[in-house]
């Protein structure tokens, strides 16, 4: 895995990024935790990149796997595009090849899958990363205890809080300061340099920019992935007129946005795996 990063959205976390990597050589599982746009993802990604190629292959990334058979078929799905021998001879010994790899995981239970997997990450040590999955039910929680415990995989949630709210029955895993990392504000200063970096990257230097400079900094509350929406919101006409920009309509399009990227519920069932 070696994921695309942009250097704004990580801006200045080498504290945070430090704490990440020593928890990942030292294979201890790890809740990173902060609201949304404080940049998670994009610090993640940043410490992923930077390691050694073998140890980037070795680092499994899912994302919203509402169910146990979901996440599975995500995780072995991604050994499966990773080239996994032992997925693959799974894979041809079904006589699945002339079908989708996505027909084939469907039809597979979540015992098989899981077994499959398990047996695959035996005999390749991983690091596995869960991106902003829905709060976990009791089957999928001990199916992530089960890989910390039983099969030494560490497993790196991220979310948007630390509470059984946001973390459902995963909370357990995660039950103490030492097993956190939050990922908080910017400092000010920090935080209007990336402003500036913002500004000259979507071409906003050539507008006025007192009033929006301080709504910026004020709405985002200081998160880096904030800061660079409401700017490439900005640089569209729509947010333009005169040499201004319109912050007003900024501020409310984006806290609607915002909103809507929380609030908005997701059919799991209807994701389908790619093709």
């Amino acid at each position: 895995m070696k994921p695309a990063v942009h250097s704004d959205e990580w801006f200045d976390r080498q504290q945070e990024m430090r704490q990440l990597r020593e928890a990942m050589k030292r294979r201890e599982s790890l809740l990173l935790w902060g609201e949304t746009d404080s940049g998670k993802t994009a610090l993640v990604k940043r410490v992923i990149h930077q390691l050694p190629a073998k140890m980037q292959q070795a680092c499994i990334w899912a994302s919203g796997g509402a169910t146990l058979k979901a996440l599975l078929q995500e995780l072995v799905r991604w050994l499966w595009e990773n080239q996994d021998p032992l997925v693959g001879e799974s894979w041809r010994a079904s006589q699945a090849s002339h079908y989708r790899v996505s027909g084939w995981l469907r039809e597979k239970s979540a015992g098989r899958l899981r077994l499959l997997f398990c047996s695959a990450i035996k005999a390749r040590p991983c690091w596995i990363f869960l991106d902003q999955i829905p709060p976990c039910t009791h089957l999928v929680t001990r199916f992530l205890k089960d890989l910390i415990w039983r099969w030494e995989t560490p497993v790196y949630m991220l979310a948007r809080g630390c509470s059984p709210a946001e973390l459902g029955d995963a909370w357990s895993l995660y039950w103490n300061d030492k097993l956190r990392l939050h990922v908080g504000p910017l400092a000010i200063a920090d935080a209007s340099a990336l402003l500036s970096t913002c500004i000259g990257r979507f071409g906003l230097d050539r507008c006025e920019l007192e009033d929006f400079e301080h709504e910026v900094l004020q709405l985002s509350g200081r998160f880096p992935g904030a800061i660079v929406k409401m700017c490439s919101m900005a640089a569209l006409p729509k947010y333009q007129y005169d040499g201004q920009i319109k912050t007003r309509l900024l501020r409310v399009d984006y806290l609607m946005g915002r909103q809507s990227d929380i609030l908005r519920p997701v059919d799991y069932e209807a994701q389908k795996l790619r093709t």
